[in-house]
C-alpha cells in the first residue's frame, strides 16, 4: 500500500527542544510550489506531497527516515510575495541553520526536478590499492622484503580533488544564499553527483573513506578551523562568497547576514556594510579579482565596501600584513598619514543586512593628483604609469571599474616588508627519493606605500568615491623616489582648499593633514 505523507506548515507553537532538519537547494529555472499569501491558510492544513518537487519529496522522506518530524525549507517557510516576512525571516538565518540538527544538501542538483539521488558508477568512488618496491631503502615505513634489502610500500590511490568535484564545483556552491547555510549548519549531508559526503565543523567523511578522510588529503578550506584568526577567516569568507551568484544583486549583504551575526556575537565587534571596524584601515584594501566583475550597482552600499562591487574579491591584504601566517603578531606598517575619524552606515532594520548608504570621514595627507587612461587586456589589474605634477611613476593599479577618471591617490600607510632579495641554492640529502632542491630566502627589506584610488564626486567639495587600490612602487623605482615625486607634485594651497572639506593639523612628520569624505 502506498505510504500517505501528511505535510503541513507549522506555526511557532512547536514543542520546545524539538529537533529539526533544514534543506539547502538550488531553485533553478523551473516552476515549483512556493508559500504565498494566497495559499498560506491551506498550507497550514495540508501540503500535497505530489505537488512538491522531487528534491523536496526526497528531503521529506529522508528527514522522516532519520527521525525528524520538522523540516525547514526556505521556499515553503517564508512567504515569498510578502516583503516584510521575507526581510524578517532572512534576518533569522543564523538561528535557523545554526539551530538545526542536520542540513540536507541537494548539492549535485541543478533544480528541484533532479532530487537528492543520482545514477552513478560506484567504481568512481572506490579506492585503488598499489604496492611499490623501493630499491636500496632498508627499514623504510612499509613492508620489508625477505632479505631486508628493499622495502615495499602500500599506497591507496584516490581522486585528490573529490571534495572539489562533489561540492565546490557543484551547482549548489555557485548560489550565494547557500554559502551561509553551509557555514552555519553544525552538520551537512551532501548529496552530490559523484558521492555522498558528510561534514561538520571538525570532521569530513566520504563514501570513499567512510570512517574519516586522510589527514594529508585536499583540505576542505573551512573557515571554522581553530588555526584561522578572525582576519584570515573573514578574508576567506569574502573571497569565497563573492565568487557565488545572486539573482537579486541587492541581496549581497542580506545573504551573508547570518555569518556576520555569528562573528559579531563571537568577537563582539561592530559591522559596517561587510567590513569590521576593528579591521580598519586594512579592510579597505580589497580589490576586484576578475575583469568581468567590475562596476558598482545601485543600492549596494558605500564604494569603500567590497559589497558594492560584483565579481570575485581579493581580500588577502586584510591579514597578510598582520598575520604571519595565522596569528596576530604586529607587522611593521604605519598609518601616520591616514586616520578614520568617523564611519556612518544606514541599513534596513537588520544591522547585518542591506546597507542603503555609508560615509567615511578621513584625515589624510595631501592627495596625489594623477591621470590614468584605461587600456590593455586587463585594464583593471596591471602596472601603470601615473602622472603626478610634471613627473610620472610606475604604480601597481587594481581598478574596481574601467571608466576613465580624474583620479587621486589616497595614502593609507607605508610599510617595511621582508623580500627575497637573494636566494641561496642548496640540496637536501634527507629526501627519501632523489635530491630535493631548496631555495631558502635570505631576507632583504624594501619599502612600499599602499592606498586607495579615489575620484571626486561632481559639485560636492571634499566628497570622493573609491575606484581602486594602488601599491607604490610598481615594477620599477623605489619608495623614496615616489615620496620625492610626491613632495614635488603637491597641489597648490589654492587647489587644496577647493579639493578638501577642511584643512586639519599636522602629523608627526610635520606634514599638513586634510579632511575628506568617502561615500
Amino acid at each position: 500500500m502506498k505510504h500517505r505523507y501528511y505535510i503541513r506548515l507549522c506555526n511557532k507553537n512547536i514543542p520546545p527542544n524539538s529537533k529539526y532538519a533544514t534543506l539547502s537547494h538550488v531553485w533553478g529555472n523551473v516552476n515549483f510550489v512556493q508559500l504565498l499569501k494566497s495559499n498560506l491558510a491551506s498550507f497550514k492544513e495540508d501540503i500535497p506531497m505530489s505537488s512538491l518537487t522531487k528534491t523536496f519529496q526526497d528531503a521529506i522522506k529522508l528527514a522522516l527516515r532519520f527521525g525528524f518530524h520538522y523540516l525547514w525549507i526556505d521556499s515553503l517557510c517564508i512567504i515569498q510575495d510578502n516583503g516584510d516576512d521575507w526581510l524578517k525571516e532572512s534576518a533569522l538565518m543564523a538561528s535557523i541553520y545554526g539551530g538545526s540538527s542536520l542540513n540536507i544538501s541537494a548539492t549535485g542538483a541543478q533544480n528541484g526536478n533532479e532530487g537528492l539521488f543520482f545514477e552513478r558508477d560506484l567504481n568512481s568512488i572506490r579506492t585503488v590499492n598499489l604496492m611499490t618496491q623501493v630499491e636500496g631503502q632498508k627499514n623504510c615505513s612499509g613492508l620489508n622484503d625477505s632479505n631486508g634489502d628493499n622495502s615495499r610500500l602500500a599506497w591507496v590511490c584516490v581522486d585528490g580533488s573529490m571534495y572539489g568535484r562533489a561540492c565546490r564545483e557543484s551547482p549548489l556552491y555557485q548560489r550565494a544564499w547557500t554559502f551561509q547555510e553551509r557555514f552555519l549548519s553544525p552538520r551537512t549531508l551532501h548529496f552530490g553527483n559523484p558521492q555522498i559526503i558528510f561534514e561538520c565543523h571538525t570532521r569530513i567523511h566520504y563514501e570513499t573513506f567512510p570512517e574519516t578522510r586522510p589527514t594529508n588529503f585536499e583540505e576542505r578550506g573551512t573557515v571554522a578551523s581553530k588555526y584561522h584568526t578572525f582576519r584570515r577567516a573573514w578574508s576567506i569568507i569574502v573571497g569565497n562568497y563573492s565568487k557565488s551568484r545572486l539573482t537579486i544583486s541587492s541581496d549581497k549583504l542580506i545573504a551573508l547576514s547570518g555569518v556576520a551575526k555569528h562573528f559579531a556575537n563571537k568577537y563582539n565587534v561592530e559591522y559596517l556594510a561587510g567590513i569590521w571596524r576593528g579591521h580598519l584601515p586594512l579592510a579597505l584594501l580589497w580589490s576586484v579579482d576578475d575583469k568581468n566583475g567590475t562596476g558598482s550597482l545601485p543600492l549596494r552600499g558605500p564604494s569603500w565596501s567590497w559589497a558594492s562591487r560584483n565579481g570575485s574579491i581579493r581580500y588577502d591584504r586584510l591579514y597578510s600584513f598582520v598575520t604571519k601566517p595565522y596569528d596576530d603578531r604586529p607587522s611593521p606598517w604605519e598609518a601616520n598619514d591616514f586616520k578614520i575619524l568617523e564611519v556612518q552606515v544606514r541599513t534596513t532594520p537588520d544591522l547585518y543586512g542591506h546597507c542603503l548608504c555609508g560615509t567615511m570621514r578621513i584625515e589624510c595627507v595631501s592627495l596625489l593628483d594623477g591621470t590614468e587612461t584605461s587600456g590593455g587586456l586587463y585594464p583593471n589589474r596591471t602596472s601603470k604609469t601615473v602622472h603626478i605634477g610634471e613627473g610620472s611613476f610606475s604604480i601597481n593599479y587594481y581598478f574596481d571599474d574601467w571608466r576613465d577618471h580624474k583620479i587621486y591617490l589616497l595614502k593609507i600607510f607605508s610599510r617595511k616588508m621582508m623580500g627575497n632579495s637573494k636566494l641561496s641554492h642548496q640540496r637536501s640529502r634527507n629526501a627519501q627519493w632523489g635530491a630535493l632542491s631548496l631555495l631558502p630566502q635570505i631576507a632583504g627589506v624594501h619599502n612600499c606605500e599602499e592606498g586607495l584610488i579615489i575620484a571626486p564626486v561632481a559639485r560636492k567639495k571634499g566628497i570622493f568615491t573609491r575606484i581602486g587600490v594602488y601599491q607604490a612602487p610598481g615594477y620599477s623605482g623605489t619608495l623614496q623616489d615616489f615620496e620625492n615625486m610626491r613632495n614635488k607634485g603637491g597641489l597648490s594651497l589654492e587647489n587644496e582648499l577647493s579639493l578638501y572639506q577642511e584643512v586639519s593639523g599636522v602629523n608627526k612628520a610635520g606634514d599638513q593633514m586634510y579632511i575628506i569624505t568617502l561615500i
